[in-house]
Parts: C-alpha cells; sequence; structure tokens
C-alpha cells in the first residue's frame, strides 16, 4: 500500500491499495495544479498512477521490479525496471551492446545480479515505449535534466544520458570509480547529485561537461589484418587513436596507441576516443583488411561412368528474393569499405545418367571464404606411377567445382584430372592465391567383354548354364534369362565378381519351351556384350 505523513501528523495514513506486495518507487508531482503520484511496483512491474485514493495501472512491464519513477513536465512519466531472470518487454528503440575494454578492468562486481533492464517512457496520452534495454546492467534511478534523462546504473557506476523522446542516442555522462551502483539521483540546479552503492556514497556531477575517454573492447579481425581509417560518429572534438595485438586481451605485447593506419598488422585492434569538453560520441568505426590465406584443394573425385552434372541457373544478379523478416538486408546495409564478393554459398547442380560421360568434382576449403573460381585439365597417364607428361584444357575458369565430359571420344587407355583454384574474385589480381591438385587415376576403354564357352543344357525340367567371360576392365555384372524371364545376376565360381576374367555356371528353372538363354555382360566403364546361347 501508499502511505502518506501529512506534516505535523503523528501517523501514516493509506493514500491507495494495490494488490502487488510490495512497492518499489514513487514520484510525487503536480499536473494542472493537482498532485500527481506515480509509483512503480516490487515484483509484477506494473506502474501506478495515484489519484482520489486510487490507483490505475499506467504500465505492466515484462521486467518485474520498478526501481524508480521521474515525471515530466509535458505529463510523461518515466520509469526504470530490473529482473532477475533477464525478463524484457520488446520494443526497445536502444539495446545496451557489448561491453568496452574499460568495462573489463573494472573487475568483479559486488552489486546485485541483475539479467535485465529497461527504461519506459509513458506520454500524457498514456503510449508507453521502451527507451533503453540491457541484459548486463541494471537501472536504478532516473532524473530529468535540461531537457535530458539522466539514468543511474550498475554494476559499472555509470550516468547515462537518453533523449526522453527515444529518437536520439544514449551515451555514458559519467562513471563513479569504486562504485558499482548509482542507486539515486537529484538535480540541484546546474547540479547532480547522486548516492552510490558498493561502495556507498554521495557524489557531485558539476554543470560544466568535462573531458573523457572511451576505449573499445578488443575488436576481431578474425585474422592476421592491416588496419586503415577510423571515424566516430560524434558531436564536438574527439581524436582517435589505434593499437593493435595477436592476443584476446591486451597486454604489454601489444602495440602503442597511434593512428589507425601506423598500427601494425594483427588479429585484434582496439580504438580510443577522447573527447573533448562537451562532445558526446556515439559509435566508432575501423577499417582493416585480413590477410589473404589460400585455398586448399582438400579432395578430387571422379565419378563412375555416366554421371553428368550441369550447373543450376541462378537468379540473375541483382534479384533475388526477399523475405521480410526483422533483418531481410542484414547484408546489403550501407558499409564503409571494400565489399568483394564472398562465398555465401555453395553452387547447385543437377545430376543426371549420360553413358560415355566422365565427372570430376573437387572440393575446396577457404578459410577467409573468399569466392573460387576452378579450371579442369586432363592429360594421359604415361608412366607405371601415374605421372602425366602433359595436361591438355578440360574446362576453363568458371566458379563450377566441377567437369563434366564425353570419355566416349577419348582412346583407350589411363588419365589424370588436375584442377587449378584461386580467389581473384574476392581479391584481385595482385593478393590472388592458388592451390591445386590431382584426382586418381581412372581408366577409359571401349574394349567390349567377351562371352566365351557357353553351353545351356536341359536336366529334368532345369537348364545348366556355364559360360567364362574375359574383358579388359573388372566386370561389375553378368546377368542371364531363360525363355524370356527376368533377368537374375550371376555369381562367379571364385564367389566376387571383380575380376576381367571370369568363370561362370548356374541353374535355371525351366519347361520345355525354354529354347535358349540369353545373357549380357558390363564392365567398369559400361561397356557392354550380349549373348544367346542355345538349349540343347
Amino acid at each position: 500500500m501508499l502511505l502518506k505523513l501529512a506534516r505535523g501528523a503523528k501517523a501514516f495514513e493509506v493514500v491507495a491499495k494495490v494488490g502487488e506486495p510490495q512497492l518499489r518507487s514513487v514520484a510525487v508531482g503536480k499536473r494542472g495544479g493537482v498532485v500527481r503520484i506515480v509509483v512503480g511496483g516490487g515484483e509484477e512491474g506494473v506502474l501506478y498512477e495515484v489519484t482520489g485514493g486510487k490507483a490505475r495501472a499506467l504500465l505492466d512491464a515484462a521486467a518485474g521490479e520498478s526501481t524508480a519513477v521521474a515525471l515530466g513536465g509535458d505529463g510523461s512519466v518515466y520509469a526504470a525496471a530490473v529482473d532477475g531472470e533477464g525478463k524484457l518487454s520488446k520494443g526497445a528503440t536502444t539495446k545496451e551492446k557489448g561491453e568496452g575494454d574499460d568495462d573489463k578492468k573494472a573487475g568483479k562486481k559486488k552489486a546485485r545480479k541483475v539479467k535485465g533492464a529497461e527504461i519506459w517512457r509513458v506520454d500524457a496520452a498514456g503510449r508507453a515505449s521502451i527507451l533503453w534495454q540491457s541484459k548486463a546492467h541494471g537501472a536504478y534511478a532516473l532524473a530529468l535534466k535540461d531537457g535530458r534523462l539522466l539514468a543511474g546504473t550498475g554494476p559499472l557506476g555509470r550516468l547515462l544520458e537518453l533523449d526522453p523522446s527515444g529518437e536520439g542516442t544514449t551515451g555514458v555522462r559519467t562513471r563513479v570509480a569504486d562504485h558499482d551502483e548509482i542507486t539515486s539521483l537529484f538535480v540541484d540546479g546546474s547540479h547532480v547529485l547522486f548516492g552510490t552503492s558498493h561502495g556507498s556514497g554521495v557524489a557531485r556531477l558539476g554543470g560544466k561537461r568535462a573531458s573523457a575517454v572511451y576505449t573499445t573492447g578488443a575488436l576481431d579481425a578474425g585474422a592476421l589484418a592491416r588496419y586503415g581509417v577510423a571515424d566516430a560518429r560524434k558531436s564536438g572534438t574527439v581524436k582517435l587513436s589505434v593499437r593493435s595485438g595477436n592476443t584476446k586481451e591486451p597486454n604489454d605485447t601489444w602495440s602503442s596507441w597511434g593512428p589507425a593506419a601506423a598500427a601494425p598488422a594483427g588479429k585484434y585492434a582496439q580504438v580510443r576516443a577522447e573527447l573533448s569538453a562537451g562532445a558526446t560520441l556515439s559509435g566508432v568505426s575501423l577499417s582493416y583488411l585480413v590477410d589473404n590465406r589460400p585455398p586448399s584443394v582438400e579432395r578430387v573425385d571422379v565419378l563412375a561412368p555416366g554421371w553428368k552434372v550441369v550447373a543450376n541457373l541462378r537468379e540473375a544478379p541483382g534479384i533475388r528474393s526477399v523475405t521480410l523478416n526483422e533483418k531481410p538486408f542484414a547484408k546489403f546495409l550501407d558499409r564503409r569499405g571494400g565489399q568483394n564478393p564472398t562465398l555465401d554459398e555453395r553452387p547447385f547442380a543437377k545430376q543426371s545418367f549420360d553413358v560415355g560421360y566422365r565427372t570430376v568434382y573437387a572440393w575446396v576449403e577457404d578459410p577467409d571464404g573468399d569466392a573460387l573460381r576452378y579450371r579442369f585439365f586432363l592429360g594421359r597417364v604415361t608412366g607405371t606411377a601415374g605421372e602425366v607428361t602433359s595436361y591438355s584444357p578440360l574446362k576453363g575458369w568458371s566458379e563450377e567445382p566441377f567437369a563434366s565430359f564425353e570419355a566416349s571420344r577419348l582412346a583407350d587407355g589411363q588419365y589424370r584430372v588436375k584442377v587449378e583454384v584461386d580467389d581473384v574474385l574476392t581479391n584481385g589480381p595482385s593478393r590472388r592465391l592458388t592451390d591445386a591438385d590431382l584426382g586418381p587415376v581412372f581408366v577409359v576403354s571401349h574394349a567390349v567383354p567377351r562371352m566365351s564357352g557357353a553351353k545351356a543344357v536341359r536336366d529334368r525340367g532345369r537348364v545348366r548354364v556355364a559360360l567364362e567371360v574375359v574383358g579388359t576392365l573388372p566386370l561389375t555384372v553378368v546377368r542371364c534369362s531363360a525363355g524370356g524371364e527376368e533377368w537374375v545376376p550371376l555369381d562367379p565360381k571364385d564367389g566376387i565378381t571383380d575380376g576381367p576374367h571370369e568363370a561362370f555356371e548356374a541353374t535355371f528353372e525351366a519347361g520345355g519351351t525354354v529354347d535358349s538363354v540369353s545373357c549380357e555382360v558390363y564392365d567398369e566403364a559400361l561397356n557392354f556384350g550380349r549373348l544367346d546361347i542355345p538349349v540343347t
């Protein structure tokens, strides 16, 4: 409940009762000559306006504890809320992001464990909007000064400055060293008084703005990088400097602070902004160029004879289908620096069976995700260990990691394919890197496997078949059909069809009308032979 102790009174009187067991914050002001009381609940995140002894809910926030309330002269109400379970409302215009290097130096904090915080504005018409949210900082005190909303936060002892309309930027006005939380604020003319906890104290912020320094956390380029232009979104005078290093946490091995272009190549970098009195900083950027790393041909595969691959056509350049979700254009926002192609997705292709074709496929990895192109060469093996004396172009440069060709046009023999790959599409000719590798030896043979010594003998309602098959390549399928029945695969005498020379014997159930047995054979190159054997 809300209690009031009148001047000269000896006992409290009840101003209003609400359903929540705790009330956490209160603000009192006048609007149109009428006293206005706004109270924040301590468990359910409800903000109440008390009039004539009755409480009316202005807001029901997801964060459960309303820690502070402030009243604007235009009838607006501002409320801060925190939540120990990280519950936050939807619709924030400003969300607190990662910590800077100064935050990490602050060390372990004693402040309360808050997993979510937000600051609300309810205008005179009752429309509520979120001005700020964070999952790393709590908000515990509010005050209005010179048309800006001040918010005391923890666990880093920051005093935030917000635009009450929600249209401007949010910045850090000051920070109290060795005090984890700013828990109360009071505007005294041109000064701001604030109380702190962990450690406890009272501090005063003068009306004249002082200079300040902001340092980013360690920025990870992902690999060894050179650094270019550092820039700031600011007002007033802000001096930027950069340092770089190769350890995740800055230490004595890092370079000294200086101009961005003078920073040595490194995997990590930091930007330091020195703000003169009255300056504001809303963001910094640092351009960089990652040291190019070469692509690597991990594997070259030769598909079985007959498989053909053709590329799927992509959508026309500059045209794509867009699902209008929360961030449909995240990769297309206005950014500084180069925007060369990257390997956003692997190409698509269609696979079909076409007798006489062979296909070679290269699997290539690029540590930088660069866009790649490929070309293929074909050579005939001339040595016993797979050596190739010379190669001829098979397929010119393309973004397709495969080559399909008509092996049926080649002479009999052993062949190899060489693949070359580069990343020129991303890095240009001066920074281009390459790799190459050879595929396995494969055989081209047009020699038809032949059947000999074939016999088909009738034996009391059955037919016994015997034959030998001799080919140039290992056999893959031998099958027979008695009198037009289903094809039946045969097993050789040694049990495995795996050589170019195999002998077969089989028995078929057959009536007296069967006068022939048809057999056919395939080898690894799909060369095909057929023989019709009369039944005797």
